[in-house]
């Protein structure tokens, strides 16, 4: 029986955390799941002990040719997932025990054209204020002003955490040369083609950090800001983004100027 939700783990020298992030994929029914480890050329190469998790979870492990950083190995993992539906999961943070439920639940009560646009986020523990705000305001406007919102924050801020989203595969979209902030993109991009949208009000993930502490690429400050600046520039170019939205970029940059200024001197925003 075919999957219907492929669960996307990048991960790079993270043995020990990468198993805990694949052990945590537990739904009731483990074979409308499966598990793609992307192991973005670590040393030593990962390796899950099995075929399946603890669950019984179908696990496969790819390997990129080059390291490229999570974005080229989400778009690998992507690439050679089986279902329509993929949910995104950092191999550092683990999800929340009910978020496969959920999700599945969301994917089998849409129609199969819906499954091809769908665009499913929740919150996430430890996420900055600001995102977490986002994704517990989100659920309380009334369902046919969550898209609009939902892309209108999109704009002005960056405020969906990729293990705290599920997309259509269809719509992925990923840059080759875009090492920081390269989930940006994706939600972004997946957002002005979705046709679908599910704000839930429930965990999604636990992240084992708070966003910009040391132990992951969000900790590069000055990067990651060049990355989020690279994307909406992106987005701005963008001829599948309407225009009324693309005029409201130079405001999402305006914000990011602020916002980092803010972070440096008071420390707002985490």
């Amino acid at each position: 029986m075919a999957s219907l939700i492929s669960v996307v783990v990048p991960t790079f020298n993270r043995k020990v955390l990468t198993d805990r992030a694949v052990e945590s994929v537990t739904p009731s029914d483990p074979d409308k799941f499966e598990i793609l480890v992307v192991d973005d050329q670590g040393d030593p190469p990962y390796g899950f002990s099995g075929d399946r998790n603890s669950s019984g979870v179908e696990v496969r492990v790819l390997r990129t040719r080059s390291n490229g950083g999570p974005g080229l190995a989400r778009k690998l993992g992507v690439q050679e997932a089986s279902s329509d539906v993929i949910a995104f999961l950092d191999s550092d943070d683990v999800f929340d025990s009910n978020w496969p439920d959920s999700l599945l639940a969301e994917v089998v009560r849409s129609s199969a054209a819906e499954r091809e646009q769908l665009f499913i986020v929740g919150d996430a523990v430890n996420g900055s204020r600001i995102n977490r705000k986002f994704a517990q305001l989100l659920p309380l406007l009334p369902h046919g002003l969550q898209m609009t919102g939902a892309r209108l924050s999109a704009i002005l801020c960056n405020p969906f955490y990729a293990q705290a989203t599920a997309v259509s595969k269809r719509l992925c979209v990923f840059a080759d040369d875009l090492r920081y902030c390269e989930d940006y993109l994706t939600n972004v991009m997946a957002l002005f083609s979705a046709g679908k949208f599910v704000a839930l009000r429930q965990t999604a993930c636990i992240m084992n950090r708070s966003p910009g502490t040391s132990g992951g690429l969000s900790a590069r400050q000055r990067e990651m800001l060049a990355g989020e600046f690279r994307v909406r520039i992106m987005t701005l170019r963008s001829g599948s983004i309407p225009v009324f939205y693309r005029m409201l970029v130079p405001l999402g940059m305006l914000y990011q100027g602020i916002r980092a200024m803010l972070k440096n001197v008071v420390g707002l925003g985490r």
